[in-house]
């Protein structure tokens, strides 16, 4: 009976050790794809800036439209393909 009871008890704290290992991939796993949300925001951020601020000189619609077209073509979005 006591052989039994030592084999479940076994049984239990390998498979807590496994959920834990489990646990821990998660986490990583979680913490590198924050990193890459985090490096995407902050450069489709400088982009869209860099771009309002030519914006914002522009005296006529070809000029905007050149440098909308510009961004679009070289836009942090094309970066990540």
């Amino acid at each position: 009976m006591m052989q039994q009871f030592e084999t479940i008890q076994k049984f239990g704290k390998d498979g807590f050790a496994a959920t834990l290992k489990g646990f821990e991939a998660a986490a990583q796993g979680t913490q590198a794809i924050l990193v890459e949300t985090t490096d995407y925001a902050k450069t489709s951020l400088e982009h869209t800036t860099a771009t309002f601020e030519k914006l914002v000189g522009v005296k006529g619609l070809d000029a905007a439209i050149a440098i909308q077209t510009e961004s679009v073509k070289s836009g942090a979005m094309t970066e990540f393909r």
